[in-house]
C-alpha cells in the first residue's frame, strides 16, 4: 500500500515538474519573439495599472465641469489642457482606460462563457445540436459584426451593462466556431476512446478532457477579442450608442473633440492613440502567445 502511494505522489510531482517546465518554455518563447511583444505587454500593464489606481493619480475629478476653464491649451495646472466643458482631459483618459478594460473584459468573459458551451455541445454531439448552433452561428456571421452590434446597443439602450451584453454576443460565434473546430479534431484521439471504454459520462468527458486541451487556443482568441471589445465600445460610444455621458470614455472623447479638431486636435489625438495602442498590443501580445502555446509555431515568427 505504501510503495503504491510513493509511486502515486511521485507521478504528482512529475506532472507538477512538467506544468512548470511547460510554462517557463512558454514564458521563454513568448519574451523571446523580440522587443515588439516585450512593449507590447509593457503597454497592457501600463493601462491595466491605470485603470486600477485611475482615483490615486488622477489629478481631477473627470466629471467636474468648469465653464471658465473651457478649451485650455496644456499647462501645468492641466497636464492635457481641458475640453469644451472644462474637464481635465488627462483625468479623463485616466478614468476611460477603466471603462474600456471593464467593458471589453466583461464582454469577453460573457462570449466566452457561452461559445465555448456551444461549441462543445456542437462539435462533440453533432447532429441536430450541430446543425442548429452551426447555422445560427452562419447566420449572425453574415451580419458584419458593427452593424450587428451598433443595432443591437440601439435596441438594448445606452448603458454599460447594454454595451456589453452587445459586444459579448456579437462575439460569441467566435468561440463556437473555434470550439466546435477544436473538438471535431480532438474527439475520435486516443484519451477520448479511453475515457469511453472505462465507462466516463459525457460531461466528464467533455469539461475534464476535452476543454483543458482547447484553452492555449481559447487564452489567445480572448486575447485577440480583448482587444475588438475595446475598439467596438469606443466605436459605439462615438456614435453616440456607448455608455451614456458624462462617464469618460475613449470613444466619447474622440466624438466630444472632433468638432475642435482644428483648434484644439489633442482632445481627439490623445484618446485616439490610447485606442490604437491597447487594440495594437493586445493583438500582438495574441499572436506571441499562439506562437508560445502551439508546439508547431515555437521558434517562428
Amino acid at each position: 500500500m505504501e510503495d503504491k502511494d510513493l509511486k502515486l505522489l511521485n507521478i504528482e510531482n512529475v506532472q507538477k515538474d512538467n506544468k512548470k517546465k511547460r510554462f517557463r518554455q512558454t514564458v521563454s518563447v513568448f519574451f523571446g519573439r523580440g522587443l515588439i511583444a516585450k512593449i507590447c505587454f509593457s503597454i497592457i500593464v501600463v493601462f491595466i495599472v491605470l485603470a486600477i489606481i485611475a482615483p490615486l493619480i488622477a489629478p481631477y475629478d473627470p466629471n467636474i465641469q468648469s465653464l471658465q476653464e473651457t478649451k485650455r491649451k496644456p499647462s501645468s495646472e492641466h497636464l492635457l489642457g481641458t475640453d469644451h466643458l472644462g474637464r481635465d482631459v488627462l483625468s479623463r483618459i485616466i478614468y476611460g482606460t477603466r471603462v474600456s478594460l471593464y467593458a471589453s473584459v466583461l464582454a469577453g468573459l460573457f462570449a466566452a462563457s457561452i461559445g465555448i458551451f456551444l461549441g462543445l455541445l456542437a462539435g462533440y454531439y453533432g447532429k441536430i445540436a450541430s446543425l442548429v448552433i452551426m447555422r445560427l452561428t452562419d447566420a449572425q456571421l453574415s451580419i458584419p459584426g458593427i452593424v450587428f452590434t451598433l443595432v443591437l446597443a440601439s435596441v438594448m439602450g445606452g448603458g454599460l451593462k447594454s454595451i456589453v451584453i452587445a459586444i459579448g454576443i456579437g462575439m460569441i460565434p467566435t468561440y463556437i466556431r473555434m470550439m466546435n473546430g477544436l473538438v471535431l479534431s480532438l474527439k475520435e484521439n486516443d484519451f477520448v476512446t479511453a475515457a469511453r471504454l472505462i465507462g466516463q459520462t459525457n460531461s466528464l468527458i467533455l469539461f475534464k478532457h476535452l476543454l483543458p486541451n482547447c484553452f492555449p487556443s481559447l487564452i489567445v482568441l480572448f486575447t485577440i477579442n480583448l482587444g475588438a471589445g475595446i475598439m467596438l465600445e469606443a466605436a459605439l460610444s462615438f456614435l453616440g450608442v456607448g455608455i451614456n455621458p458624462p462617464t469618460a470614455t475613449w470613444g466619447g472623447m474622440v466624438s466630444d473633440g472632433y468638432a475642435l479638431l482644428i483648434a484644439n486636435p489633442l482632445l481627439s489625438i490623445l484618446p485616439g492613440i490610447c485606442i490604437i495602442l491597447l487594440v495594437v498590443s493586445f493583438n500582438i501580445v495574441g499572436d506571441g502567445l499562439r506562437d508560445a502555446l502551439d508546439p508547431r509555431l515555437r521558434g517562428k515568427l
